[in-house]
């Protein structure tokens, strides 16, 4: 089931104010936003939301739950893609990135969850273009580059390019991007575009 901003606050008896506020300060994104613009909350937001509510009523601030967040979501790529990941980039940069996401300020991961917002955006306008050269697929292309740059130590088009071909490989990074069937292999093909590394 899926819950509006209002529909959220009367079922954790909250206000409309502070959920959009915990919205605003990245503690708490929508799961989307339908075609009329509003937020949209799933289970994975509600129990977020009671996490959020449970470290609240022990006194705890807003940054230090944020924190606790970070760390929840390192160890949950770890967990899901650590074994894979360490294998193609090894553990220093493996460790390099997770230590720069637990660092981030709370302006840079706010601006790190944008840009994956902006990469989904713009990968569906770009898709229906059909052309992964387009104007639109190297923008999200570009954009795709950018909010890599917060979570890696470097940048190289290597890489990059090894990433996008890693969402084709495995099915769990491949739904993360699949809105529309194919929408993933056009997002690689568009980096590898923007890489120069066709094949």
């Amino acid at each position: 089931m899926a819950y509006t901003v209002h529909q959220l606050s009367e079922l954790a008896g909250v206000s409309a104010r502070t959920i959009r506020y915990y919205d605003q300060i990245s503690l708490l994104r929508p799961a989307t936003t339908n075609s009329a613009g509003y937020r949209m909350y799933g289970p994975n937001e509600v129990n977020r939301l009671q996490q959020i509510l449970f470290y609240r009523e022990l006194g705890m601030p807003l940054e230090s739950i944020r924190q606790i967040f970070r760390k929840q979501l390192v160890e949950d790529n770890e967990r899901k893609y650590g074994e894979e990941i360490r294998a193609k980039y090894g553990d220093d940069i493996v460790n390099q990135s997770n230590q720069k996401l637990l660092n981030m300020t709370p302006e840079e991961f706010q601006q790190a969850q944008q840009l994956e917002q902006a990469v989904k955006v713009t990968l569906a306008t770009a898709f229906r273009t059909g052309n992964p050269a387009s104007e639109a697929a190297q923008r999200a292309a570009y954009l795709h580059r950018q909010w890599l740059c917060h979570f890696w130590p470097t940048y190289s088009k290597e890489a990059h390019a090894r990433l996008a071909q890693t969402y084709m490989d495995d099915e769990h990074f491949q739904s993360y991007y699949e809105a529309e069937p194919g929408m993933t292999a056009f997002l690689r093909e568009a980096i590898r575009v923007y890489t120069g590394m066709q094949q």
